[in-house]
């Protein structure tokens, strides 16, 4: 059948219990990555069984991705499998018999999640990102674009971030000033909203707050103008920060 038809794989994965992923095919199946992607096929490619494959290596590929579908198949949809006296009976859907269906997305935890929304799927295709669970009264435009807002550049290499990037704790006890230090959002796994908001100084509403240490000034003009600053500087100098590859 597969060998036929490779292009009912992703909808034989679709159908298991939980839904099965390419890689965790491959891993359970011990099939070749090449094989499962070929037969899922994509936008530019029709699914297809690849050509240099042997036909034994195949057969046997074939046999052990069966046997695991076969395995986690869901069997409210194939009940069949979990009882030999029911018969699979075919299942006929009229097209106009559906006016809406919805998809149920989630925030967090799949089993508590934090926020929960229906969402028509004739909705979803259009957008380009999906961000559109609303999180209290969050309005999204989709006109508007990160580098609208923003200043974006590939990243910034200190050269040492356990001395160049501090965290509340570390500003407070060398006094630092604030206008030496740009505030940092941290990896967006640590960030447990959709939307981070400012305080009134236009720093990120967080937990944990990072700062990296950032003066345009030269020496004499820092010392004067930022002497705790400076003086974290000189620590660093006595420490040797200042000979690192970057500084």
């Amino acid at each position: 059948m597969l060998k036929s038809n490779p292009g009912i794989l992703p909808m034989l994965c679709m159908t298991s219990a939980p839904p099965l992923a390419r890689d965790r095919l491959v891993g359970l199946a011990y099939a070749s990555k090449n094989l499962i992607s070929s037969m899922e096929g994509s936008e530019k490619k029709t699914p297809r069984i690849p050509p240099q494959i042997e036909e034994d290596s195949l057969n046997e590929q074939l046999t052990r991705i069966i046997d695991v579908l076969s395995e986690v198949a869901d069997r409210d949809l194939f009940p069949w499998l979990e009882d030999d006296t029911i018969k699979p009976t075919p299942l006929v859907l009229e097209r106009n018999s559906i006016s809406r269906v919805e998809a149920e997305f989630t925030v967090g935890n799949y089993q508590s999640p934090k926020l929960t929304e229906s969402i028509d799927v004739g909705a979803i295709p259009p957008l380009s990102k999906w961000n559109f669970i609303k999180s209290g009264n969050t309005q999204i435009d989709s006109s508007i674009v990160l580098s609208d807002l923003f200043h974006i550049t590939r990243g910034i290499a200190t050269g040492n971030n356990a001395f160049f990037i501090l965290d509340e704790d570390a500003v407070l006890q060398n006094s630092i000033e604030r206008d030496c230090l740009i505030p940092l959002l941290p990896s967006p796994r640590y960030l447990k909203v959709p939307v981070v908001e400012s305080d009134s100084n236009g720093e990120p509403v967080i937990e944990k707050k990072r700062f990296l240490l950032s003066i345009s000034c030269m020496p004499d003009e820092t010392k004067r103008k930022y002497p705790f600053a400076w003086k974290y500087l000189e620590k660093g100098v006595k420490e040797g920060v200042d000979q690192g590859y970057l500084c």
